[in-house]
């Protein structure tokens, strides 16, 4: 706050101006211990929680309001761990509603202000002695019978001190203005109806004038923003905000999507919580974007970087049900889902407390306190090699992972590390664990040029049990020779198969690459390479003899070590079948689909992260899916869907296209625009896509590759009777 008693060289004093900030988050995982920490009493009925340096030791201490019992403010030890009793305010069986905390008499310290609800409960403020213990004898602000629910600090006025915006229950809303030394005066400045149920208030500088507005929360009655005429009286007009019927609760303001101005974060109780987003001028969205279900009990929602990526979270305490962590996408929409911890708050509160860089939350509930750790964040892979995308790995490549951690070796295998070869199936190899490197030492050498990926889970961990964070790449193999030019070719199959569809791999494991095909209307078989590229004429056969056979894939599906073909058939059921390990197959599949779809195209990855391949399908104006691999080749019966779910998709590709490990998808459509859909990290995909091509593209094929060496993956696109073209990767 800068008050108009600063003046220029001229004596002219400055006009009244201030502001507020966040200090950075150096850090943070996105989410909470599912455990906690519990403290104090076990029947407080904590009703409101405050974090703040109490004591003045440099850690922050919680100041805790109960509903008939005693509060207290309970001294951290200095590990986010609390003493077992707390140095007492208030008179032992107060109804506090709310406690917040400031330095009310400017000696330094952090004073405890306290809201009670009703007669003969008075709200008043306890001051610090300077060690986290109050004088016991209160400043009084209010009538003595107010039936305060909530309650702000700030210098409303602008003369550098805090002032206190009260909001009451079919009373008065009352801002009570501070003497300078933690008293008030007897009456305030009233804003609101009057008659309102007010139950959530917030000062902030929202139409960005320089002073403090009130925004203010109401149950069935409209939520309104009064703004400050510069001296702490406010415009009795305001500014609505919400469905006017909310049962608000709890108000935060933040600046939710980074465009310079305070947002409010809503909490409804059995209703939908909701974000408005300031335009700039303290009038805001009507529509708001919405945060967890539309029934949750929300009574408190705090606002904080939670995993530290510069952008604000919001925690949710519910009432009777667990509470919630949504994470900020970055521009103020939350993810549809978020991580629980706990369960039954009416509180809480977002800070550090364990001194370790992230913010953590404290929680109180009708039973216990309860101090929830933002966990540490995993431990990386730092690097690897062969490199991400090279063209060029040498054939008889080791595979090493560097942590930024010493592994544990018995949490390293075939599974939890996991190297798929397109051309050869999952490779179990020689795994080698020295402190924090892994190496993979393959069986055999790649094939030249084939597509490797290599997969860290999440079921990897460090020497302390901490699991590492889910990471892939992938990378070809180094070709040997070659000129460009192609010989005339050796007959495979029948020359009547109507083949639609084709791939190449090792499939009965003697080190040549045989020839899966997938025939339109006609028998699907794999042929076996005699060793010096011919092909054995009669085929190993898959499917039934009359599939109208789109697209086929292969890679190890259940993790045995031979390559398995996935088979994505027009209006017909899609199937996995599985390789005896001879390069023969049972004579029926494993379905996946609806059993009437139209898929055009199909490719395999480990889109989830949890070392198993899964499959994506592209169909023919139908919905795009991604099955699931259980891990055993059976897939899950209802996908996750990617793209519009009316596209003509004739082609999708999968890779790590915007650099954060994990697989997104690439699809190419018939006169549609052709799309690249990003991973959200558990194999769910944006609802829109990133687009690349005209719009109108013919497109029958996407392939995806490092076309100019910067190390990203590029697009290749194939277009039918139109120009073909590659998109470049930013």
């Amino acid at each position: 706050v800068a008050t108009a008693q600063t003046t220029d060289i001229n004596g002219l004093h400055a006009a009244v101006q201030q502001w507020q900030f966040n200090a950075a988050v150096t850090r943070g995982n996105g989410r909470f211990d599912s455990t906690g920490r519990e403290f104090g009493a076990d029947s407080n009925d904590s009703y409101s929680v405050a974090l703040g340096d109490v004591d003045g030791d440099g850690d922050l201490d919680a100041a805790m309001g109960s509903f008939g019992y005693q509060n207290a403010v309970y001294l951290n030890n200095g590990d986010g761990t609390f003493g077992p009793t707390g140095s007492t305010f208030g008179t032992g069986d107060d109804y506090t509603a709310v406690v917040a905390l400031g330095d009310m008499d400017g000696d330094g310290d952090l004073d405890v202000a306290v809201a009670n609800y009703d007669e003969p409960f008075q709200n008043a403020v306890y001051l610090n002695n300077g060690d986290g213990t109050f004088d016991p004898i209160g400043n009084n602000f209010g009538t003595g019978n107010d039936a305060t629910y909530t309650m702000a600090l700030g210098d409303v006025d602008g003369d550098g001190d805090l002032d206190i915006a009260v909001g009451n229950w079919n009373q008065p809303n009352v801002v009570y203005l501070n003497t300078g030394d933690g008293t008030f005066a007897a009456s305030g400045n009233t804003f609101g109806t009057g008659t309102d149920y007010t139950t959530a208030v917030a000062l902030g500088d929202l139409d960005g004038d320089g002073d403090l507005d009130v925004a203010v929360g109401n149950k069935d009655n409209p939520n309104v923003v009064y703004f400050n005429n510069g001296d702490g009286s406010f415009d009795p007009s305001g500014s609505n905000f919400g469905t006017g019927t909310d049962a608000t609760f709890s108000l935060e303001l933040g600046d939710v999507d980074g465009d310079g101005d305070l947002d409010i974060a809503v909490g409804n109780n059995v209703q939908q919580n909701v974000v408005y987003l300031n335009n700039g001028n303290g009038a805001f969205d009507p529509t708001g974007n919405t945060f967890g279900p539309s029934d949750d009990p929300t009574w408190r929602a705090a606002l904080g970087d939670i995993d530290g990526d510069g952008d604000l979270d919001v925690t949710a305490a519910n009432r009777t049900e667990p509470n919630v962590l949504y994470l900020n996408n970055g521009d103020g929409t939350f993810a549809a889902s978020g991580s629980s911890f706990g369960a039954g708050a009416k509180t809480v509160a977002v800070g550090d407390i364990d001194g370790d860089g992230d913010l953590d939350a404290v929680t109180g509930t009708a039973a216990e306190n309860i101090a929830y750790l933002n966990e540490p964040p995993p431990p990386i892979v730092t690097s690897f090699n062969p490199d991400a995308y090279s063209v060029s790995a040498p054939l008889d490549s080791n595979v090493v992972l560097t942590y930024s951690a010493a592994i544990d070796a018995a949490t390293v295998t075939s599974r939890t590390v996991s190297i798929h070869s397109m051309m050869q199936g999952q490779i179990a190899g020689a795994y080698g664990v020295d402190g924090a490197v892994v190496t993979i030492d393959p069986p055999r050498d790649f094939f030249p040029g084939e597509l490797v990926y290599a997969i860290n889970t999440t079921q990897t961990a460090d020497i302390t049990g901490t699991h590492t964070a889910a990471r892939q790449w992938q990378f070809n193999a180094a070709v040997n020779g070659g000129h460009g030019g192609f010989v005339s070719g050796e007959w495979i199959g029948a020359d009547s198969a109507s083949t639609w569809t084709m791939a190449l791999g090792d499939m009965d494991g003697d080190g040549d690459l045989d020839a899966i095909v997938g025939n339109y209307g006609n028998q699907n078989g794999v042929f076996l390479n005699n060793g010096d590229g011919t092909f054995d004429p009669t085929g190993n056969p898959f499917g039934t003899s009359s599939d109208y056979t789109a697209a086929v894939a292969v890679g190890d599906l259940d993790g045995d070590g031979d390559l398995d073909v996935a088979v994505g058939n027009s209006e017909e059921q899609n199937a996995i079948y599985l390789n005896n390990g001879d390069g023969s197959f049972a004579a029926s599949g494993i379905d996946f689909g609806t059993g009437d779809d139209y898929t055009y195209a199909m490719v395999l990855g480990d889109v989830d992260g949890d070392g198993d391949l899964d499959i994506a399908v592209g169909n023919w104006h139908q919905q795009n899916v991604v099955y699931l691999n259980n891990g055993d080749g059976t897939f899950a019966a209802s996908g996750n869907t990617f793209g519009t779910g009316s596209d003509y998709t004739t082609a999708v590709a999968l890779g790590d296209l915007d650099g954060d490990g994990d697989l997104d998808m690439a699809v190419g459509n018939y006169e549609e625009q052709n799309a690249v859909y990003l991973n959200s990290g558990d194999g769910t995909f944006a609802a829109s896509g990133n687009e690349f091509g005209t719009g109108d593209d013919a497109t029958y094929s996407v392939e995806l590759g490092d076309v100019d060496g910067d190390g990203d993956l590029d697009i290749a696109a194939g277009n039918r009777d139109q120009q073909n073209a590659v998109y470049l990767n930013n």
